[in-house]
């Protein structure tokens, strides 16, 4: 396996001299440190200190930061040309927007409809956009917002007092009919998403009846075996086709083999459409697919072409591969992938039932193909032919002046000030704003400027949205290496592997939280760093401190050491662990016989444990190529995985 490296073109090693002096003039003594100290007032809300700090520092370029501090706190007494020539400065900020969504707060509550119409700009916030339409509608009626108007409606989400008005006109310029089948259809929506006291104050709008089937439909929901048997249900009708739909699915949620035993009873009773019929059906084999059924197979023969989705494929692709069912899964691959189904993981798995199935010729061709793509699938497929696999490193050339304009861009140059000041969530905000409008160009001249701040998650966000695959430099950036070099050396760890596994988790942002709670560069969940650190007597200060590299890749590599021992070394499952949790892990783990890797790999149950883990094999190597280390063929890392009981020695690697 090797890797093809095009000549770079002078002006790659010249632009990356030039763009480290690029960035921002440094500012004059002082002012950084005065404008924390204000900025940190007006988060204390403590107006007359901020006010008093910001004096001076209106030539620094996070200056709006503080005006816009002062200019929200007194929006009830600012003039609207001054809020607007914030709003527009710069041609729009991010801090403008900010200020927008509470301008127009403001002149909502006011009730000042034409300023808030000319102020308005497509908001996120549901107050915002209802008191749009409210307004809009003031003067009467307009068809041309009703599609607006339903978007908010079918959601499942509350809604605000302020969309009552522009609900009720909705409801008001629907005939009776369409006006009582949206209050069911909402109604159904805010009980399912647990929303029971909204759900149940709309259900006082509804005509009797629909009362009584809403109730009926909660009786369903909690008790789907015995409420399918009710008498109420046996003639048809709308409410009840809704009513029998919920139960059936939320049956086959327990119990997929008698969801099926009565919907082949019931779907011939009621006047379903082919897309609803074959819709429930899908749902009951994607059940049986999950639960393991002995039927799951001849479930997911019956779902009809037009309700064949991603979830049915995958159930499909999981269910042939758990019995090594080829003919099957050769038959359900000859269909092309679904729109969100991963098509090369689609296709690698097509090729391999033709190979499994003696159709060789097929199979070499559809990996031949296949080993041209960057990706674990194609690594896979180059191995399945033989062959070395070769990724070709294609450098992403931009002017230099492009580079240098972008970099001079006020949003920018703010980014850039934040993320040195340490306000990193501040600092990616910026950015987000100043890349959000750009196309395929624009945005590889921001990947090679992000590349050249060491802001490597800005530079993989901008490549990947950009659709450019091709850099491997830029994609595979190799930070901290001192750092990962002597972790690596000082728990066993293979290099590569280290960088993988911090590209996938963090990419390279030190500072990155995430929703779970996880932090740093290795994104270690508090609770783990502490139990890590006991063990090792380390003297751990708490969760903040995994925001220092150090710390963070030390208590890191030596939890991935401990997931690699637990797992007899076994790389894909101690990268399962180390995503999901190593109990999770013992839960799929085959039962009672020994399973090849990339089986396993691709039936873990969590579809972002599987992404995780493949991409970790995958980016190893990559990584193996940009240290200019002989590439490990995946083959030789995917060794069978054992069974809950079994010795891993049983277990020959594939």
């Amino acid at each position: 396996m090797s890797i093809s490296d095009r000549s770079r073109s002078p002006g790659r090693a010249v632009l990356g001299a030039l763009l480290c002096l690029l960035p921002l003039a440094a500012p004059a003594a002082g002012e950084r440190e005065r404008f924390l100290d204000a900025y940190h007032a007006f988060q204390k809300e403590d107006y007359a200190r901020g006010r008093t700090l910001s004096a001076g520092l209106e030539g620094y370029v996070l200056y709006p930061y503080l005006e816009y501090a002062m200019l929200d706190h007194e929006l009830e007494r600012t003039p609207a040309e001054k809020v607007r020539a914030f709003m527009s400065a710069d041609g729009g900020s991010v801090l403008g927007e900010q200020l927008r969504a509470d301008w127009l707060t403001l002149l909502a509550r006011r009730q000042a409809r034409d300023d808030f119409l000319r102020d308005y700009r497509p908001q996120r916030d549901p107050a915002l956009r209802c008191h749009y339409l409210d307004a809009r509608l003031a003067s009467g009626w307009r068809e041309e917002l009703r599609g607006d108007l339903l978007s908010l409606w079918a959601g499942d989400e509350v809604l605000p007092k302020s969309c009552d008005a522009a609900m009720a006109a909705l409801l008001e310029h629907s005939d009776h009919a369409a006006a009582a089948d949206l209050r069911w259809r909402r109604a159904v929506a805010l009980a399912r998403n647990n929303h029971a006291k909204e759900a149940a104050a709309l259900a006082n709008s509804l005509p009797a009846a629909d009362r009584r089937w809403l109730a009926l439909w909660r009786e369903m929901r909690a008790k789907p075996e015995a409420t399918l048997g009710d008498a109420a249900l046996e003639a048809d009708h709308p409410r009840v086709r809704d009513i029998v739909r919920e139960g059936v699915e939320r049956l086959a949620s327990r119990d997929a083999d008698q969801a099926h035993a009565r919907w082949q009873r019931l779907r011939g009773r009621y006047a379903y459409s082919d897309g609803e019929r074959g819709a429930i059906t899908a749902a009951i084999a994607i059940a049986a697919a999950r639960q393991r059924l002995d039927n799951a197979a001849r479930f997911l023969d019956e779902v009809p072409a037009g309700a064949i989705t991603d979830k049915v494929q995958l159930a499909q692709l999981m269910t042939a591969l758990q019995r090594r069912d080829w003919r099957r899964l050769r038959q359900w691959t000859e269909r092309p992938p679904a729109p969100d189904m991963d098509a090369l993981c689609w296709r690698y798995w097509h090729a391999r039932a033709l190979e499994e199935t003696g159709d060789t010729a097929a199979a070499h061709a559809e990996y031949q193909a296949l080993a041209q793509e960057h990706d674990y699938y194609g690594m896979r497929a180059a191995e399945r032919l033989g062959v070395f696999y070769t990724i070709t490193h294609r450098p992403l050339e931009r002017p230099t002046e492009e580079v240098e304009s972008f970099l001079k861009q006020p949003a920018v140059q703010r980014a850039l000030e934040l993320r040195r000041l340490g306000l990193s969530t501040e600092a990616r905000r910026e950015w987000q704003y100043a890349i959000q409008p750009l196309d395929a160009q624009g945005l590889g001249v921001a990947a090679i400027a992000a590349y050249q701040q060491g802001w490597y998650d800005r530079t993989l966000l901008a490549l990947n949205k950009a659709h450019e695959y091709g850099d491997l430099e830029l994609r595979y950036p190799l930070p901290y290496k001192p750092l990962l070099e002597q972790a690596a050396e000082t728990h066993g760890l293979e290099l590569p592997v280290l960088y993988s596994l911090i590209r996938s988790e963090s990419a390279f942002s030190e500072d990155i939280r995430s929703s779970a709670g996880a932090l740093g560069l290795m994104q270690l969940m508090p609770a783990t760093a502490r139990q890590t650190a006991r063990k090792l007597k380390y003297p751990y200060r708490g969760k903040n401190e995994l925001l220092s590299p150090k710390t963070n890749v030390f208590l890191g590599s030596t939890y991935l050491r401990a997931m690699l021992d637990r797992f007899d070394g076994n790389l894909a499952m101690a990268a399962a662990a180390y995503n999901a949790g190593p109990r999770r892990v013992l839960q799929w783990l085959p039962e009672d016989h020994c399973t090849p890797a990339e089986i396993w790999v691709d039936t873990i149950p969590i579809t972002e444990t599987r992404r995780y883990v493949r991409s970790l094999l995958y980016h190893a190597a990559v990584y193996e190529m940009r240290l200019k280390q002989a590439v490990t063929p995946l083959l030789k890392r995917l060794a069978a995985v054992p069974p809950a009981n079994g010795n891993p020695a049983f277990c020959s690697v594939n």
